[in-house]
């Protein structure tokens, strides 16, 4: 009864009844990851990403590998300002296809100068998030640093293309200046 309730009250932005709820089915079963799920919701939209933090830390003791509560977690910590990188392994493991696991692992390579690996991904990261400008403009690094500037203004092209807020749009278009002066 309590899980159900919780679900709606987040739907109806009733935040603070969501966690209430989801926290009183989680001390009843403390294995359980749905009220888990759903107090770390309710916390990160209530502007408590600490305790979001705590409540998806909690779940990975038990669950270890649990996909939601590493993409949760990993919310909370961007919202602390906190580091996320360590976590791509997990997420990796836990199976997660996201743009910004394949932005973390780019970036790596590029680290790395690690050209083989960093161009595949470029070359993945076109394939599958083509829609996300921030990847785009990640593998226009690469293709800079392999000394391909053309597929570079494609990506950067993409990206812009994709970007409807005008703030964004001035930010990229910033950002693919300093792709741009790196050649």
């Amino acid at each position: 009864l309590l899980m159900p309730l919780a679900e709606q009250a987040l739907e109806q932005n009733q935040f603070q009844i969501a966690l209430t709820c989801a926290k009183s089915a989680a001390r009843s079963f403390i294995w359980a990851r749905w009220p888990r799920y759903l107090a770390a919701r309710a916390e990160l939209a209530l502007g408590d990403p600490a305790a979001a933090q705590h409540t998806c830390e909690g779940l990975l003791t038990h669950h270890p590998r649990d996909l939601d509560g590493l993409r949760l977690l990993r919310e909370a910590r961007i919202q602390l300002g906190e580091p996320v990188d360590d976590l791509t392994y997990d997420m990796l493991l836990a199976g997660d296809e996201d743009a910004s696991i394949a932005i973390s692992l780019t970036r790596r390579a590029l680290a790395r100068q690690d050209t083989a690996l960093s161009g595949h991904l470029a070359t993945t990261i076109e394939r599958r998030f083509a829609d996300d400008p921030e990847a785009l403009l990640l593998a226009a690094e690469v293709r800079i640093a392999l000394e391909r500037p053309a597929e570079a203004m494609l990506d950067i092209e993409r990206a812009i293309a994709l970007t409807e807020d005008s703030g964004e749009v001035i930010a990229l278009d910033a950002r693919c200046e300093q792709v741009l002066l790196a050649t």
